[in-house]
């Protein structure tokens, strides 16, 4: 009797603790409901195994967006960005391998599977990628440049640049009938211009005196109206190697180098391409016209240059972007004539004595160059905490679009634009018509 009095006790209180169990877990679940809603039990593995799939008509602010929103300096700040490039969506970067990215645009028959139709995709998104770095004055470029090209600073890499915004833009290109300007003469059939891309100064030593400058200021002003001054510079004793290698080395009866500085030729070759060339010009260079530049870019801090570029005049990432520099520091590299030119050496391999001799001889060069560097470094505080991530953006974006026009499998089309966008200077200038106008080559997944 005893016995069974504590089986049904011990049953009863089994069934009370699975009731109180089933509470528990139906409470749960009802909570779970509350708080998510949409949430079930059954767990779906594929969210853990497959990415979302990029597409070019993405509208959903992701978590990412956010985040980079959240990075972003308060609006009125001057960061660089519009007021409604911080509402502007993007589609997510996924990086893992594997996962593809679909595009609005198919491509054409011809462009192989192997190279062109993947790089093509890679870059398509780091275009977009790109287009939330949208300058305040976007809607209202600046589109009148005067662009004073400098000798071994990475000038006709940035040459390109202006080309070809003034070929998608459909601007007046000045029609110079030399590879350099001559000031005395204007070509009326291409003034008022917005955009000139060639050299003012055909041979920089050849400038006796600031006077040179100052008549090339004048005639900028007049054949570009309101135009925008711009130029590149570089640190002042690799360009002056940079210089050495390139225009003297390759001659026959050329010296080495120790004895060529030991002569003290070429001092403050930077500063000659503006007529330069005593302490009292610098001064009055430095006071009447290194303000009036909008942007001075420095070759060394290419990217970095060209994002405040950008900003500066309104334009978009993509038209900072280039196929290569002209790198007359690596092995094989041959000039215009054919002659090959060896390799810049790197200052740290130069002996201590000759490096120091160098410095002597760009003094001049470095109080420009240090300008320059202070004017950048300002621009980048006022751009804001974005700046970094603009030029990240850039970039990737170059690096695609070389990686794009590096494939074997190109085709017709993307052949023509990747030799249109690798024109050297002597070949964008030819493209420019009798009336001042080129060309632009697009393909139909790039902004035109």
């Amino acid at each position: 009797m005893l016995v069974g009095t504590q089986k049904r006790r011990f049953t009863l209180l089994a069934a009370g603790v699975l009731v109180f169990v089933m509470g528990v877990l139906v409470g749960v679940y009802l909570t779970s409901s509350v708080i998510e809603p949409g949430i079930h039990a059954t767990v779906d593995k594929s969210v853990y195994t497959t990415k979302p799939v990029l597409t070019t008509s993405t509208t959903t602010t992701t978590t990412a967006n956010k985040q980079q929103d959240d990075q972003r300096p308060p609006k009125g700040s001057n960061d660089g960005f519009t007021k409604d490039s911080q509402k502007t969506t993007e589609p997510e970067d996924h990086d893992a391998e594997g996962v593809p990215f679909q595009s609005k645009f198919p491509r054409n028959p011809d462009c192989g599977q192997t190279c062109c139709v993947p790089k093509s995709l890679e870059l398509e998104k780091r275009v977009l990628q790109s287009q939330r770095f949208t300058p305040r004055n976007a809607s209202n470029p600046e589109q009148r440049i005067s662009y004073i090209k400098t000798h071994k600073t990475g000038s006709s890499t940035l040459g390109s640049i202006f080309f070809r915004y003034g070929a998608r833009h459909d601007l007046t290109l000045y029609k110079s009938p030399t590879h350099g300007l001559r000031v005395r003469y204007k070509n009326s059939a291409t003034i008022p211009a917005d955009i000139v891309v060639y050299h003012y100064a055909g041979i920089p030593t050849a400038l006796r005196s600031i006077a040179a400058w100052e008549a090339a200021y004048k005639w900028y002003t007049e054949v570009v109206p309101n135009g925008k001054f711009v130029t590149i510079l570089r640190e002042p004793i690799s360009h002056y190697l940079s210089y050495y290698y390139f225009y003297d080395e390759p001659k026959a009866n050329s010296l080495p180098l120790e004895e060529f500085v030991e002569r003290g030729n070429h001092a403050n070759i930077l500063m000659r391409d503006f007529g330069v060339r005593t302490p009292e010009e610098m001064d009055k260079f430095m006071r009447e016209y290194a303000p009036v530049f909008r942007t001075l870019l420095l070759s060394d801090r290419m990217h970095e240059s060209l994002v405040i570029l950008a900003n500066d005049l309104g334009w978009s990432l993509w038209d900072m972007t280039y196929t290569k520099l002209l790198d007359s520091s690596k092995e094989g590299f041959k000039r215009w004539d054919g002659k090959p030119v060896k390799k810049t050496p790197k200052i740290s391999s130069l002996d201590p004595a000759l490096k120091e001799k160098i410095e002597d001889l760009t003094q001049l060069d470095k109080i420009v160059y240090d300008y320059a560097m202070k004017e950048l470094d300002r621009k980048i505080r006022a751009y804001g905490p974005a700046f970094r991530a603009a030029v990240r953006a850039l970039e990737e974006m170059n690096s695609a679009l070389n990686a794009f026009c590096s494939c074997g499998d190109l085709g017709k089309d993307e052949t023509r634009f990747c030799k249109w966008y690798d024109m050297s200077d002597m070949k964008y200038e030819g493209a420019i018509n009798g009336k001042g106008h080129a060309n632009a080559i697009s393909l139909p997944f790039l902004p035109s």
